[in-house]
């Protein structure tokens, strides 16, 4: 039952990044900010690493099927993605 517990929330945490990520915060005309980091950040100190990259790699995944996937080439894709966002959930380390 906990492991389930985990998951699930760790699911809904990926779901409340996405959506916090989709209100924009723009700084000048480059840099911009992610309100999404912010529960991810939260969930990673609370359930730990393991819990945390995988839902930050979920959230790297919802990227796709909205559309808010910009790409050069498939290994930028890659380290954009998945796995800057999976590598973004280790603050539990």
């Amino acid at each position: 039952m906990g492991k389930n517990r985990v998951w699930v929330e760790g699911t809904i945490v990926a779901a409340l990044a996405m959506v916090l990520s989709l209100i924009p915060i723009q700084i000048g005309s480059s840099f911009s900010i992610s309100l999404g980091q912010i529960p991810l950040t939260l969930f990673a100190l609370r359930r730990e690493a393991k819990a945390g990259m995988l839902a930050g790699f979920i959230w790297g995944i919802l990227h796709f099927p909205l559309g808010q996937v910009y790409y050069l080439s498939v290994v930028q894709v890659l380290i954009e993605y998945p796995i800057a966002y999976t590598f973004a959930g280790a603050a539990g380390l």
